[in-house]
């Protein structure tokens, strides 16, 4: 717990800073859609067979704010497709598919002057 200051309120709250928004993220079709106004961490698993969207998050982020994605495939390896908001780097590349049956993290950072969750880290395999 810890006193964190408000500059929209100019108030100081009392809150548990560090606590993680875990929300489960239902695939629709081959479609995943995070609301990146309630979610820090995405967990996604499917049986999807073929191609997996991650589609670009809904609500409206601020610059600097994080997102995760933890997902497992349990039918096969898919192949993955990022929505336009999504950026990879020349070090890091957004992934073309997932591991089948094994956790992948995909970490990402909204740059609110270049519009994009850039790609800040991509673990698969676990």
């Amino acid at each position: 717990m810890a006193w964190v200051f408000n500059p929209f309120t100019g108030t100081f709250d009392f809150t548990s800073a560090g606590t993680q928004r875990v929300v489960p993220v239902t695939v629709s079709g081959s479609t995943v859609t995070i609301n990146a106004d309630t979610t820090d961490l995405a967990t996604v698993s499917t049986a999807n067979v073929g191609t997996l969207t991650i589609a670009n998050p809904t609500g409206t982020p601020v610059d600097g704010q994080k997102l995760l994605l933890r997902l497992i495939t349990t039918a096969a390896t898919n192949t993955l497709s990022f929505g336009a908001a999504f950026q990879g780097s020349t070090d890091i590349s957004l992934p073309a598919s997932s591991s089948n049956n094994k956790y992948d993290y995909f970490g990402f950072i909204w740059n609110a002057p270049a519009l994009k969750w850039q790609m800040l880290s991509r673990v698969q395999g676990f």
